[in-house]
């Protein structure tokens, strides 16, 4: 925190994208592998430890490295727009551009110490309320949001580069799911919080039992999605409930009780 400059303009910051920079080339080498169907060159390339761990990091934290990505750039503007701020003073101007550095520094802080020990990413209660009231200045942003984390999550485009057409499907007819980034497996009363790996391969084979769920409950034709879509089955829950949603919904609670066991068998085990 003693570093000058902080925040947008401090090393802390710099570092952060350039880590991205590399992390960004490793997913992207991967998918193409995947896309391609190349898994002999897939397995070479994971063979390398760096490219396994920033593949792993990545996966497990892009929600939160893409919203603290996001947090820069409207922290970037918000100053700009303190600057041009004829009511504060010199002072008040100061003082503010001061304390949204400080939030950057202590986030991009935790990056840091995220990314050398392989941990969650927590940018932090203050860096979380910027991020809030970005989404909240932005017009229909939730909408926004969710239409891009479908298509550039990583689990869905991996579903996408095996099976396009029911990706297609799923993305049209608004079911690609939010996926958490943490996992917990229940045995009665006790809960085991999964590793980031385990978190990850856990999501990864979610997300292949669902596609092959909604293909045997649902199909891979459009004019059957279609025809769900247009058939109404409310529940308590959602009274505007279609027949689509209620088995796209049962498809991917299937999938996920499915791996669940499987990976309680392996808690088990051990």
């Amino acid at each position: 925190m003693t570093e000058k400059p902080i925040g947008l303009q401090g090393g802390y910051v710099q570092d952060f994208y350039k880590t991205l920079d590399k992390i960004e080339v490793v997913s992207s080498t991967f998918n193409n592998f995947v896309k391609i169907e190349d898994y002999d060159k897939l397995d070479e390339f994971m063979e390398d430890p760096d490219n396994k761990r920033m593949y792993s990091f990545y996966e497990g934290n892009s929600t939160a490295i893409n919203n603290f990505r996001g947090s820069l750039t409207w922290v970037r503007e918000a100053g700009y727009a303190v600057m041009k701020d004829d009511l504060l003073t010199e002072r008040q101007k100061q003082e503010e551009i001061s304390k949204l550095n400080n939030i950057v520094q202590e986030a991009a802080l935790k990056f840091k110490a995220a990314w050398e020990n392989n941990e969650w990413f927590d940018y932090g209660k203050a860096m979380d309320e910027i991020i809030t009231d970005m989404k909240a200045g932005k017009k229909d942003y939730k909408t926004e949001l969710k239409a891009q984390q479908n298509t550039y999550n990583p689990y869905w485009m991996q579903l996408r580069s095996q099976d396009q057409k029911t990706f297609d499907l799923l993305r049209q007819y608004d079911g690609l799911r939010d996926i958490p980034q943490t996992r917990s497996i229940s045995n009665g009363m006790t809960k085991t919080n999964l590793s980031l790996e385990d978190a990850r391969l856990f999501n990864e084979e979610a997300v292949k039992a669902y596609g092959r769920n909604v293909k045997a409950l649902v199909g891979s034709d459009q004019k059957n999605f279609e025809s769900l879509s247009n058939i109404s089955q409310p529940s308590i829950e959602n009274p505007d409930q279609t027949q689509l949603e209620y088995m796209l919904n049962l498809a991917w609670r299937n999938a996920v009780a499915e791996i669940s066991n499987k990976y309680l068998m392996k808690i088990t085990e051990k």
